[in-house]
């Protein structure tokens, strides 16, 4: 309970300040010494003489909705953050997201659902590693043999590499331990 609430603390935290600088970056686009309501613009008329005539101040106030509509985003993000905080990952899992984001995102996607940019080369498409029961039909050996072998050499779709050559043995149980996190939680449970 403890760390739910930090973790919703740093997350308004972010939010705050993620506000802050759109709030910042947008005031520094505007002219110095002068506000948007002070300004005086002098045009000339058909006679040719100069006339004055004041700004309506409209830009403060389109700028002040801006920073509202971003402060609303960034809270309405913390609270989907807070609803549905991100897993908490072991190490050998959080090191193996870091080998799967640089190998397997590109075709099986970020969060594994197969929506990765270079699904759409390949025929047959990426498996969704989320799919019901897909990963829970598979042991820990058999996961890892077919990251190692690649598709070819497990009777899988050929477009997957083998990784054996590229990855050490325990980069191979990291990525393996990392996929495991995409199950279901129901699949997960009877594992």
């Amino acid at each position: 309970m403890q760390y739910r609430i930090s973790y919703l603390l740093l997350v308004a935290a972010c939010a705050v300040l993620l506000s802050a600088g759109c709030e910042n970056k947008r005031n520094a686009d505007k002219p110095k010494g002068r506000s948007a309501k002070d300004s005086l613009t002098v045009t000339k008329d058909s006679t040719g003489a100069a006339k004055d005539s004041a700004s309506t101040g409209n830009d403060s106030t389109s700028a002040s909705n801006d920073s509202l509509a971003a402060k609303r985003d960034s809270l309405r993000i913390a609270d989907s953050l807070a609803a549905h905080p991100p897993p908490t990952l072991s190490y050998e899992q959080h090191q193996g997201q870091y080998v799967y984001s640089k190998y397997c995102a590109v075709c099986h996607g970020a969060e594994g659902k197969a929506d990765g940019f270079n699904t759409y080369n390949l025929d047959p498409k990426p498996r969704d590693l989320t799919e019901q029961h897909y990963l829970s039909e598979f042991s820990d050996d058999r996961l890892i043999q077919i990251i190692r072998d690649g598709g070819r050499g497990t009777n899988k779709s050929p477009s997957m590499p083998p990784y054996g050559w590229t990855l050490g043995k325990d980069d191979i149980a990291y990525v393996a331990a990392y996929v495991r996190t995409f199950m279901p939680a129901d699949s997960a449970k009877k594992q």
